[in-house]
């Protein structure tokens, strides 16, 4: 039993990393997109800025799996459905972030050959509809049923996760961060957009961080 919440803790650290890995891909990204805007006047970015944001984040987002693997089995031994939402929920949204961010990264390296002005990020985001609204809108559906459902899990009791957890779900994290972006011109160009990833590092590391402290071992 113990081993097993060894095992889960090290699989939750690598997640936290992925997500921390993937929003500082989303940052290199978006700092071409904004370096290249009208608002911020930021320096121009180096030729690999793009690439390397590109590949940190169509590498990493896909292992938050793993990440809703261990949350899933936290939850799995006493809330079995709730597990059961947890895991397929999150590792198909894994798959479709990282598919977003290349997508997005492909995007952008479209506009940086076509030259002139970048676009906004959401602005870019609905030019490139076909290809990238339908993505997040089924991201962000499994975002809201994962959350509900690691929310119904952990508010039971039952794991080995403090209720008070329940509160910090990606969708509740997300809206979180999204309105802190809001305070600055620049917090909006960088925080915002990177809303998702930013969340999950947040939640990542709380549940890390709850399962290494945490005294009663229920799995």
């Amino acid at each position: 039993m113990v081993n097993q919440v060894r095992n889960l803790k090290y699989v939750l650290v690598l997640a936290t990393l992925a997500s921390f890995a993937a929003t500082v891909g989303d940052f290199l990204m978006l700092y071409v997109v904004n370096a290249g805007g009208e608002i911020l006047h930021l320096p121009p970015p180096g030729t690999s800025v793009l690439t390397v944001g590109y590949f940190l984040g169509v590498f990493a987002i896909p292992l938050y799996g793993i990440g809703f693997w261990a949350v899933a089995k936290i939850l799995a031994a006493e809330t079995p459905f709730a597990g059961m939402v947890v895991f397929v929920s999150g590792v198909i949204m894994a798959v479709l972030g990282g598919i977003i961010h290349g997508v997005t990264g492909i995007s952008i390296e479209a506009q940086v050959r076509a030259g002139g002005i970048m676009k906004e990020p959401i602005e870019a985001i609905f030019d490139y509809g076909v290809f990238l609204l339908p993505l997040w809108g089924a991201a962000s559906i499994l975002s809201f049923i994962g959350s509900v459902g690691f929310a119904r899990g952990v508010a039971s009791g039952n794991s080995i996760l403090p209720r008070y957890i329940s509160i910090f779900n990606p969708v509740v994290l997300t809206a979180c961060v999204v309105l802190a972006g809001a305070a600055t011109p620049m917090l909006q160009a960088f925080l915002i957009p990177a809303a998702p990833n930013v969340a999950h590092v947040i939640f990542f590391g709380l549940v890390t961080v709850s399962v290494i402290k945490g005294n009663r071992q229920k799995i």
